[in-house]
């Protein structure tokens, strides 16, 4: 008989990746359930629990198996979106929370650019004087009569602020986004950077309630109701944008430490695959539908 060959036991390691991000994620969605306090009162509220906390531990799980961090750096365009949205939303959460429960002090973020945008925002009262002249006093639609001065003040302003607040976005999105997306530091883009501190500035934003909107009299779920409203698509949506031009990147350097930059593709024009096409137009559209919601919140309160 030949010698049996005595052959290593291979160790089982445990999928801490896996665990580690399915336990984040279960954490995160009652988190969030008890911060809105959506549980309480009806059976939509409870309903809405539930699909936080299964979403959280399903989201946490598909991270922790992908890689976790590695996600950020992924081929897949999709990928990267996942992993931008779960750490982005932890980075978001707490520092709302370190504003929230330690900072606490209100409207200190009133005055930056992310509340108060880049132009003076004032209702134009012209706009429904014009229209009565142009269109009639009255409209009948429908069997019913509509206040022509009124139907004009009202969407003619929502129209027009959406114009500017798409506009001012992309006084950011312009620099800060596509063009630092052309730098790019051993895996990471400067964008990254940009995209983080402005995350950061959300949770500031909302942790100390220095939105423009009455958020109601729960000074905790309030604002993050608001955010949720207009906020977090706007944050969204700058993350399409960032995710999908990262490849842009043609000015690069090895590591942090070693700035020995060469040149890597083209300035122009931009290559785009079918997945980030398809991203980058989703961020557009995104950011154009989040400009029409805060617009919409902006003249409903102002009007």
């Amino acid at each position: 008989m030949g010698k049996k060959e005595k052959g290593k036991v291979s160790e089982k390691k445990l999928p801490w990746n896996i665990i580690l991000g399915t336990a984040i994620g279960l954490g995160l969605g009652v988190g969030v359930t008890f911060i809105t306090d959506c549980y309480n009162g009806n059976w939509i509220g409870y309903t809405a629990a539930v699909v936080l906390i299964l979403f959280g531990t399903f989201f946490g799980y598909w991270v922790g198996k992908n890689g976790g961090f590695k996600l950020l750096f992924h081929d897949d365009v999709y990928y990267r979106v996942g992993g931008y949205v779960a750490f982005g939303l932890i980075l978001f959460l707490c520092t709302w929370a370190i504003f929230f429960f330690l900072v606490k002090k209100a409207n200190l973020m009133y005055d930056t650019f992310v509340v108060q945008k880049l132009f003076k925002q004032e209702i134009d009262n012209g706009l429904g004087p014009w229209g009565a002249k142009i269109f009639g006093e009255t409209w009948k639609i429908g069997g019913k009569e509509y206040k022509v001065a009124e139907a004009v003040g009202i969407w003619g302003n929502v129209f027009w602020f959406t114009v500017k607040y798409f506009l001012n976005h992309l006084v950011f999105v312009i620099p800060f986004i596509f063009l630092t997306n052309y730098v790019k530091i051993g895996k990471w883009n400067l964008s990254a950077i940009y995209f983080a501190l402005y995350t950061i500035m959300w949770g500031a934003v909302v942790g100390t309630n220095s939105l423009t909107f009455p958020v109601g009299e729960n000074t905790m779920a309030g604002p993050l109701v608001v955010f949720a409203r207009y906020g977090l698509w706007v944050w969204f949506s700058y993350l399409l944008l960032m995710t999908s031009t990262s490849q842009m990147a043609c000015l690069v350097a090895p590591k942090w430490t070693e700035w020995e930059w060469k040149k890597e593709g083209k300035f122009w024009p931009i290559s785009f695959t079918p997945d980030q096409k398809e991203v980058f137009i989703y961020g557009l559209l995104f950011l154009l539908a989040s400009s029409f919601a805060e617009a919409r919140i902006f003249v409903y309160y102002n009007f």
